[in-house]
């Protein structure tokens, strides 16, 4: 009994940061729905950034008592390999954003991601003055099996350009 009680008390009181992507960020999130999960903190990162000092806000951010008690989860998703998710929320190429999702909507967070203090306040009440923008619905299936479809063909076209020659005088 009693090493029960101590794997539940460290697994409440160490929170990790959520790591998300495209396949999973609906299905954790539940954004288009009204993120029935919880309130998430979406940390949208790139290059060197996600390695950075913020990473280590995000660490604290995730261990606050605070925030957990407002019902925060603290995620981090990389740009560059969950494009779809960046494009659904018109991420520019800018090497970080935060967004906080809760019932259906989100808030960009403008301020300094360096400061704890700035970012949680943001969190806890902030967000509430801060335009809210209706979260858009995630792409289908059908998307994806079509940009699969086109990033295929891109590369055959590229392999004709390449060694079309070659394969026409093989056939």
């Amino acid at each position: 009994f009693a090493l029960i009680f101590l794997f539940l008390l460290l697994t409440i009181c160490s929170a990790e940061v959520v790591m998300l992507n495209d396949l999973n960020f609906e299905h954790d999130t539940q954004a288009a729905t009204g993120s029935t999960t919880g309130n998430w903190a979406v940390f949208f990162c790139q290059g060197s950034v996600c390695r950075s000092e913020i990473v280590e806000n995000l660490d604290a951010l995730s261990n606050d008592d605070e925030l957990a008690e407002a019902g925060v989860i603290v995620s981090s998703l990389h740009m560059s390999s969950s494009p779809e998710t960046s494009r659904r929320f018109d991420m520019p190429s800018t090497p970080s954003k935060l967004i906080f999702l809760k019932q259906g909507v989100y808030h960009k967070y403008s301020g300094s991601l360096t400061s704890f203090d700035d970012v949680k306040a943001f969190l806890l009440e902030g967000h509430s003055h801060s335009p809210a923008v209706r979260t858009p619905k995630p792409p289908s299936h059908l998307l994806f099996g079509y940009r699969d479809f086109e990033h295929l063909l891109s590369d055959m076209h590229r392999l004709n350009a390449d060694y079309g020659a070659l394969i026409n005088v093989a056939c």
